[in-house]
């Protein structure tokens, strides 16, 4: 699976698997502390659904173990993505010149 970013917080290793530009950041989940491994959803822009955005694994697993599994997820997203960024991208251009 793609992964867009990799950020680091105190408590979990997250792995941005979704392009942030299609989701409304502000309703992003944060993972519970003590979570081990949990899916985080945000609302996405086109969809209006909440919808997967991260995946979070906690401190407990190794880094490099934690992307070993998300490379093996299947690019279940991929296709959908690339149509909705190009939408978004054509929307912030249509609000530009308007």
């Amino acid at each position: 699976m793609k992964i867009y970013e990799w950020k680091e917080t105190e408590t979990h290793y997250i792995a941005y698997m979704r392009p942030k530009e299609l989701f409304d950041m502000s309703t992003m989940q944060k993972p519970h502390p003590e979570a081990h491994e949990t899916r985080l959803l945000a609302k996405h822009v086109i969809s209006g659904e909440m919808e997967g955005l991260a995946i979070a694994y906690g401190k407990g697993w190794r880094q490099d173990f934690a992307k070993a599994l998300v490379k093996s997820m299947n690019e279940i997203y991929l296709e959908r993505d690339i149509r909705d960024l190009e939408i978004v991208r054509l929307q912030s251009q249509q609000r530009k010149t308007a």
